[in-house]
C-alpha cells in the first residue's frame, strides 16, 4: 500500500475517534454516555478539610476524545461523579452501578480525576440482572465455567463474554484454553 493511501486511512481514524480494536472515542459534553463500573468513596485533602468524592472505577477503559487535551483520545480508568446530591441507600463502596451522564474534562482543584461524569441518571446493578446477563457469582465456585481475573466466578454457557466485566477469564474450569 503507498503511503498516500495509509496517511488517508490514518487520517480517517483520527477524524472518526477509532481506537484500533477498542471502538469510537466517546465525546465530551454535550453527549450523554452510559457506564459502567463500581463506585469509590476517596478522601481527598483541600483547604477547608477533607472531600469524600465518589468515583466510578470503569469496567473497561474508555477512550474519550477531548480537543482541549489532545487530538487523539485520551484512556480513562475512573470518573470523578459531579452532581449527585444524594446516592441511593443501596449504593455502597464497591457497589456495582450503571451511570448515564455527560463527560468533560478536569478544570479545577476540586477536580480529583483527569475526566469527570455529571450525572444523570445512577442506578445499582441489581445480582439478579446481573446473573441474567453475565451469570456472575462473586464468590461462589460450584458450577462456574471460568474464574475472573478478579477472583470471581462466572457460570456462563458460553465463553464468548465470560467474565467480560471482571477483566476477562484467568482459568477455564474445564481445562480448555
Amino acid at each position: 500500500m503507498s503511503p498516500w493511501r495509509w496517511a488517508t486511512v490514518a487520517a480517517c481514524l483520527t477524524v472518526t475517534g477509532c481506537v484500533h480494536g477498542y471502538g469510537a472515542c466517546l465525546f465530551m459534553q454535550p453527549v450523554k454516555h452510559t457506564l459502567g463500573g463500581r463506585v469509590q468513596f476517596r478522601p481527598y485533602a483541600t483547604p477547608e478539610g477533607m472531600d469524600n468524592v465518589p468515583v466510578l472505577v470503569l469496567d473497561h477503559t474508555a477512550y474519550l476524545y477531548s480537543p482541549a487535551q489532545s487530538l487523539m483520545c485520551q484512556s480513562a480508568d475512573e470518573l470523578q461523579l459531579v452532581g449527585v446530591s444524594e446516592f441511593p441507600q443501596n449504593v455502597v463502596e464497591n457497589s456495582h452501578v450503571s451511570v448515564q451522564g455527560r463527560l468533560f474534562s478536569a478544570t479545577s482543584m476540586h477536580d480529583h480525576t483527569r475526566f469527570l461524569m455529571h450525572v444523570i441518571t445512577l442506578l445499582p446493578d441489581s445480582p439478579s440482572r446481573r446473573q441474567a446477563e453475565g451469570q456472575i457469582d462473586e464468590t461462589d465456585p460450584t458450577g462456574a465455567t471460568a474464574k475472573c481475573k478478579d477472583g470471581s466466578y462466572s457460570k456462563s454457557k458460553q465463553h464468548s463474554g465470560a467474565c467480560s466485566e471482571h477483566g476477562g477469564v484467568d482459568q477455564w474450569m474445564d481445562g480448555s484454553k
